[in-house]
C-alpha cells in the first residue's frame, strides 16, 4: 500500500486528495493527521497546516505573511 500511495501521487496536494477521496468522513484534520505520523518516513507526508496554525505562525515570526506552512522533507 505505502508503494501505491507514493507512486500514484505526484506531490504533497496530490497524496492529500488521494487520501480523502478514499472514504466518507476522511477529510484535512484526519488526513493531517495521518501524515503527521508518517512525515519522517514518507518524502511526500508534508500536511499543509490549517489556516488557524498558519495565523499563529505569522504573528509569532515563524513565517511571513503568504509563506505556506509545510512540514519538512522525510530524508
Amino acid at each position: 500500500m505505502k508503494t501505491y500511495l507514493l507512486k500514484k501521487s505526484r506531490d504533497e496536494e496530490e497524496l492529500e486528495n488521494f487520501l480523502k477521496s478514499q472514504g466518507k468522513g476522511i477529510g484535512d484534520v484526519t488526513v493531517n493527521i495521518f501524515l503527521l505520523e508518517l512525515r519522517n518516513v514518507w518524502p511526500k507526508a508534508r500536511p499543509k497546516a490549517s489556516t488557524h496554525v498558519e495565523l499563529a505562525a505569522q504573528r509569532l515570526g515563524f513565517i511571513k505573511q503568504g509563506e505556506e506552512c509545510r512540514g519538512k522533507k522525510a530524508k
